[in-house]
């Protein structure tokens, strides 16, 4: 499961031994389960946990079922190198070979990420650090401070899979961010059907897109290479990312 990843990476990061234990998912109001930072410890046994060292969080529904990730953007790591999310606390274990693509696959079904979006809401496309056209993906709001775009807009990983081309522009999440990864859009799309067909949780379910950006709408990603003035725009935020890694099932 992509919380156990991200309780993986931070006990990891803690230099701790535990699992679930350690760090602990804390439920509010039968409603909200919430990921707490490994480094807050209550000073009383009924203290809740401040907004800053709460990482996120799962809405429940009456049957006990959890909806998609959302990152809390008021979370402030107690370490640099602390996962924000599930996903990137995958990513974070593939740079260290601790886990595979196809366990990034399997941690992009439960989140929500947000796409760059240009001035008219269409995604913006940009030259990965290979070079390969991709569109900009982050999956939590502090990895946006690394990227110069207009706006954003929130997307599941199905309508994003929907709205790539079949071809010719990839995925980069996290830009310019140590576990930054390039993963092939193909391999996105054919997960993301697979896993629709196969009735997994999540895959393909409606949810709305919540733009942080004003312009509502689906996200729209242009098929051709990025123009030089795109190319322009968008090397701050791309080309200072590690090598990318393509995530193959």
């Amino acid at each position: 499961m992509a919380d156990n990843a991200t309780e993986r990476a931070q006990a990891d990061e803690a230099g701790q031994d535990g699992g679930p234990e350690d760090v602990t998912a804390e439920e509010i109001n039968g409603e909200w389960v919430f990921l707490i930072d490994p480094a807050w410890r209550p000073e009383k046994e009924d203290d809740e946990p401040p907004a800053s060292a709460v990482v996120g969080g799962w809405f429940v529904n009456e049957e006990g079922t959890p909806g998609y990730f959302r990152p809390n953007p008021a979370y402030e790591p107690s370490s640099p190198d602390l996962p924000t999310d599930p996903v990137d606390a995958v990513l974070q274990l593939v740079v260290r070979g601790e886990a595979t693509g196809e366990e990034v696959l399997e941690a992009t079904q439960d989140v929500i990420f947000s796409v760059a979006v240009d001035e008219e809401g269409v995604a913006v496309v940009a030259p990965a650090p290979d070079d390969v056209p991709s569109v900009l993906v982050t999956t939590a709001p502090r990895h946006r401070e690394r990227v110069t775009t207009p706006g954003w807009m929130e997307v599941t990983i199905a309508e994003l899979a929907g709205a790539l081309p079949d071809e010719g522009v990839d995925i980069l999440l996290n830009p310019g961010g140590p576990a930054s990864m390039r993963v092939l859009a193909a391999v996105v799309k054919e997960y993301v059907a697979q896993a629709d067909e196969s009735g997994a949780e999540n895959a393909g379910a409606e949810v709305p897109a919540e733009p942080a950006d004003p312009a509502a709408g689906a996200v729209n990603v242009v098929s051709e290479a990025p123009t030089a003035t795109a190319r322009r725009k968008a090397d701050a935020a791309a080309a200072e990312a590690p090598a990318a890694v393509a995530a193959t099932p």
